[in-house]
């Protein structure tokens, strides 16, 4: 499922009811995570995902250590510099253009008697990379259907 798909929702107190819910959706989560504020470190980019992937990040079942390494011990602040203020940005931006560029769901591959492709262009993998990237794919709980 992609991220933007209407189906990626999650359920929400309702408003008017105490006692009930609404499912909302979660790209305008996602989008308005990333837009909202700037983020200049890696504890800022952290703090963003895990507003939309509360369940997978704080739960501690992913970390973050080898991006703070790379951006804390490895980088100039010069480079940090670029990373944040140009670099993520861009990413971003990619990674919100997904429903532009992918209209509609990418078929699973499987092992199977019947010959299937996908075609995408490179600016489309680039988006789906900065998805990945972003940690903006919805995380499946089940590991059966995960295989």
């Amino acid at each position: 499922k992609l991220p933007c798909s209407p189906c990626n929702t999650y359920s929400a107190p309702s408003s008017t009811d105490e006692e009930s819910t609404i499912q909302v959706s979660r790209w305008y989560q996602i989008q308005t995570a990333l837009t909202c504020v700037p983020i200049e470190s890696i504890a800022d980019l952290k703090n963003v995902i895990c507003s939309y992937q509360p369940k997978r990040y704080q739960a501690n079942k992913v970390d973050f250590r080898g991006l703070e390494s790379l951006v804390d011990k490895k980088m100039s602040p010069e480079q940090k510099g670029r990373f944040f203020g140009s670099f993520l940005p861009r990413i971003i931006d990619l990674a919100l253009n997904l429903p532009v560029l992918i209209k509609k769901p990418i078929p699973l591959l499987t092992f199977s008697s019947t010959e299937r492709k996908v075609d995408l262009t490179q600016h489309q993998i680039a988006c789906l990379l900065a998805n990945a990237f972003l940690c903006t794919f919805p995380f499946d709980s089940n590991p059966l259907t995960r295989e």
